[in-house]
Formats: C-alpha cells, sequence, structure tokens
C-alpha cells in the first residue's frame, strides 16, 4: 500500500481530517508530552529502564500531536503521524521512528530488554526531538523555521492532492 493509499484510509475512516486549529488542544498535548518526559526521567533515576522507553514515545508523539492541533490536523494514527510530520512539514522524522520502534520491541517482546545508555539516549533525543517541536509550533514565520508556507495554507497542499478530495476540506482552509 502507498503513503498516500493509506492515508486516504485513514481518511475514509476518519482517523486522519482537517479540522479547526486549537490552541486549547495544542496546550493540551503540550503538556502531556512534558509530563511524560519528565515521567521517563524519573523512571530512569529509579532504575525502571522498560517503561521510560514507552514514556520517552510517547512524549514525542504527543509533540507531534501538538503541531498538529496547532495547524489544523487531526490524526489518530502513529505511522501517519510520522509521515506527516514529514511530508507536510518537512521535519525529520527519523527520531520518533526509531523511538516508535523500540517502544514497541520493549512493550510487546521480551527478547530485548533496555539498557540504562540506552534509556538516556532515548530520553535525550525525545528531550532534543520535543524542544524542537515546540520552536516550530510556537513560531510566528513559517519561512524562518523552513516550512515553506504556514501550514494552513499550501503547505496542506499534500494532504489536499493525496488524501482528501475538495469536498471534505473545511472552509476554514484556503485552497
Amino acid at each position: 500500500m502507498t503513503k498516500q493509499d493509506f492515508l486516504k484510509k485513514l481518511h475514509k475512516d476518519k482517523a486522519l481530517q482537517l479540522v479547526a486549529p486549537s490552541d486549547e488542544i495544542k496546550t493540551a498535548y503540550i503538556r502531556k508530552s512534558e509530563s511524560f518526559l519528565a515521567s521517563a526521567r524519573l523512571l530512569l533515576d529509579n532504575d525502571r529502564f522498560e517503561e521510560p522507553v514507552s514514556m520517552a514515545y510517547y512524549s514525542m508523539y504527543y509533540s507531534v500531536l501538538a503541531l498538529f492541533f496547532a495547524t489544523g490536523i487531526k490524526c489518530e494514527n502513529h505511522t501517519a503521524a510520522i509521515i506527516l510530520l514529514d511530508e507536510v512539514f518537512g521535519i525529520d522524522s527519523s527520531a520518533i521512528a526509531s523511538a516508535k520502534t523500540e517502544r514497541i520491541d520493549k512493550q510487546y517482546y521480551v527478547t530485548s530488554a533496555p539498557v540504562r545508555n540506552e534509556v538516556v539516549a532515548l530520553i535525550k533525543a525525545a528531550e532534543s526531538f520535543d524542544a524542537g517541536l515546540l520552536d516550530v509550533t510556537a513560531v510566528d514565520d513559517w519561512e524562518d523555521r523552513g516550512i515553506p508556507e504556514e501550514p494552513e495554507g499550501p503547505a496542506l497542499t499534500f494532504l489536499f492532492n493525496a488524501v482528501l478530495p475538495v469536498s471534505d476540506i473545511p472552509l476554514f482552509f484556503p485552497v
């Protein structure tokens, strides 16, 4: 299945939609991201190495959702969120993709137990990733951050062309 077909299916299933941008939801996800990262650090400080992997990943994922809601995207699929981060915003998604793989390995399989240095590295990666997205989420001049247009405008062309029929684009999004 191609990326476009995958995203179209998610849109059809209402798991990927354009919505009104929301500072309230954005702020809630930023707080959630910060809480999960703080929890990951606490667990690490108490020599718990499995749980912080999931917490660090979810911290990153919630930062992505904050960016999406700031720009009017509702996405309920982790893989799609990673695709959109790259395709819509041109943001390197390799850190969150790697964290997702680690989370799945540590959460669902017992053959690869995490060790301290791996968890420390993942938490540092989450801190850097989250800070970078927070920077983008708060930006007023999108071009200064390497994003070609404001996300509520032509930067969503990928979504419009690849996924959404024109009839599904809300009126508050200029086409």
